[in-house]
């Protein structure tokens, strides 16, 4: 039964990322034109799209920020949160200014790897506390039932 609740969640986990990963774009879209009305349309960027969340979601899994995050602490969560941001960061922008070094704005890019970073880690964090209190009310609970005598019982519910 916990498996698949695992499941369930590792799912609607990686369909929330991606939301936030493309809401941070388009964020970064609109902030950035505030300050560069000049800037091109929101077509010509979309294609970056393609590229960033197959590298975020490799250097996510890479990190283990699909797993279970209650054995980290929230300094350790920042830790994993700057490591995805710097290395998709880095391969994005090899492969943008590879493709469209001339027409894709640098500081888009730049509003867009922050903002996503922000929004990463209020989005891990918020996971760990509502699993957290899922956990503090009774639910994804194991329930383990052991027969033998007290001092066997003892040493088996140590070792789990």
């Amino acid at each position: 039964m916990l498996r698949e609740q695992a499941k369930l969640i590792d799912r609607i986990s990686l369909a929330i990322n991606a939301i936030v990963i493309v809401g941070a774009f388009h964020i970064a879209y609109l902030l950035r034109q505030q300050f560069q009305p000049s800037l091109l349309p929101f077509s010509n960027y979309a294609w970056a799209l393609l590229v960033i969340l197959p590298v975020w979601f490799y250097f996510l899994t890479k990190y283990q920020l699909f797993s279970s995050l209650r054995y980290h602490s929230p300094v350790e969560l920042l830790g994993r949160i700057i490591l995805v941001q710097f290395w998709g960061s880095i391969l994005v922008s090899s492969v943008i200014y590879f493709v469209e070094r001339d027409t894709f704005s640098r500081g888009f890019l730049l509003f867009f790897i922050l903002l996503s970073g922000l929004l990463l880690l209020l989005l891990h964090l918020s996971r760990r506390i509502v699993l957290g209190l899922l956990r503090r009310f009774g639910y994804n609970y194991r329930q383990l039932l052991l027969v033998g005598t007290a001092e066997s019982s003892w040493r088996f519910l140590e070792l789990v």
